[in-house]
């Protein structure tokens, strides 16, 4: 009685009880999963979304946060967005209420140019407020990053 091993030398050596072999050969999937992965982890940072701001420089240490906070952007020109769709202040209270009623508890981070008056600031967070949401923070540069 001939096992496995011996049958498959034989498909090997070219005799007349020829038989396929039934195994994979992982070695190029794993190749090309390989260097997905790593076109992945290079282009994961380039690809940040958002509206374009020049932030004020400050010293401070970073926000931790349990969830993904929503990110409230007030560009030059005075626009107000939630993530990236534009809103205008009081829509943007409205918006932020419901969010808020679906998952309580929601933190906000306002990212604000540096020449956007500091009354304008003030009103959209007070309207982050009146929403329900307590947890603000501001997105500001480091002072040590140069632009």
């Amino acid at each position: 009685a001939l096992n496995l091993q011996d049958k498959s030398i034989m498909a090997i050596n070219g005799r007349r009880d020829r038989q396929l072999m039934s195994q994979i050969n992982v070695t190029p999937f794993v190749d090309v999963m390989l260097v997905l992965l790593i076109i992945f982890m290079v282009t994961a940072p380039m690809m940040q979304s958002g509206i374009d701001v020049n932030l004020p420089k400050v010293t401070a240490s970073a926000v931790n946060t349990k969830a993904d906070p929503l990110i409230v952007t007030i560009d030059s020109r005075q626009r107000t967005y939630l993530g990236d769709k534009r809103f205008t202040t009081a829509r943007l209270g409205k918006k932020l209420k419901a969010i808020n009623k679906l998952k309580p508890g929601s933190m906000v981070l306002l990212k604000a140019d540096k020449k956007v008056p500091y009354g304008v600031v003030v009103r959209v967070i007070s309207e982050i407020r009146r929403s329900g949401i307590t947890q603000i923070g501001m997105i500001t540069e480091s002072r040590s990053k140069k632009r």
